[in-house]
């Protein structure tokens, strides 16, 4: 399925909806004032973002705002995130503070912002 179009044409919130409903896998690939951005879809669900250099700070923001991890835990893990090179929702999951179904709902959160 190709789509091609401005914001003004597609709501992101529902076009990110739709690919949900329909259960779509794939990538969306999206121009941005920013730069070019990459939205991967799993059965409609978002599992990445990508070519974003602070997509560590806005998942920890994302995850600090909904309140799914303690802020202590989302600061440690993003310090580390930092230093290391490292993403912090892959930290987050390997300290097991992070459910799949979060990390799903916490990348959507971060996309509709970020992009």
């Amino acid at each position: 399925m190709t789509l091609k179009g401005t914001l003004d044409t597609f709501d992101l919130r529902e076009l990110l909806q739709m690919l949900a409903f329909n259960q779509k896998v794939g990538t969306l690939r999206l121009k941005t004032e920013q730069g070019p951005r990459s939205v991967y879809l799993d059965r409609g669900r978002c599992t990445f973002l990508a070519d974003d250099p602070d997509l560590s700070r806005a998942f920890a923001r994302e995850a600090r705002r909904r309140r799914v991890v303690r802020s202590e835990t989302v600061d440690h893990a993003l310090g580390r995130a930092l230093a290391e090179g490292r993403y912090v929702a892959d930290l987050l999951a390997e300290e097991g503070v992070l459910e799949a179904q979060d990390r799903e709902t916490l990348h959507a959160g971060v996309a509709v912002d970020r992009l």
